[in-house]
């Protein structure tokens, strides 16, 4: 039989294996929405991640700048068992009205563990002297990118969801003819 510290380490395990992969398709579908914006109007995009914290003209070109940063303090607890033993007198046992026993108990101790975790984001954007996008990158951490990731993400799924509508109509559709296409040449 497994160890309990054996399944609390695959347990931890799956967990982070799984929000890995969570984290991969969150940044794929950020960077491609982001990168959806190319060509069109910087206010498309104002209107889903909001305005910008700064604006600066670089080598004549404006750059927009989006940023996110804040910090989180946490804390964890850990608590181990520990098997002591003591020394007891048991009336129930020996000849002369008990007998000194040894005892074993777990003893529990709780550790707490504090700390601050520090999460950031920042989204640039380059526009031309039209005001449409040309480049747009973003950099950060995950939750520090939620703030611009999240909207990004979902018109990416938006997006997704409409095509898989749009192939699973033009399938039925392809079906309806077949069918038609075999009553007709069954009916001749």
């Amino acid at each position: 039989m497994f160890s309990s510290k054996v399944r609390f380490g695959a347990v931890i395990l799956s967990t982070l294996v799984l929000s890995a992969c969570q984290t991969v398709g969150f940044w794929d579908d950020v960077h491609s929405g982001l990168g959806s914006y190319k060509g069109q109007h910087i206010n498309t995009l104002v209107a889903v991640i909001g305005y910008p914290d700064t604006t600066n003209v670089v080598g004549g070109q404006k750059v927009h700048v989006w940023k996110n940063a804040f910090a989180q303090e946490y804390s964890t607890s850990t608590t181990t068992t520990t098997l002591e033993s003591r020394n007891v007198w048991d009336t129930n046992l020996g000849d002369y009205g008990g007998e000194l026993t040894t005892e074993y108990i777990n003893v529990p101790t709780t550790t707490i563990e504090t700390g601050t975790h520090h999460y950031a984001c920042k989204v640039t954007v380059l526009v031309n002297k039209s005001d449409v996008i040309t480049n747009a990158d973003l950099v950060g951490d995950r939750k520090g990118c939620l703030l611009y990731g999240d909207p990004l993400q979902q018109i990416v799924k938006s997006r997704r969801d409409r095509e898989k509508a749009i192939a699973k109509a033009k399938k039925k559709a392809a079906k309806k003819v077949e069918a038609a296409a075999k009553a007709k040449a069954a009916a001749s």
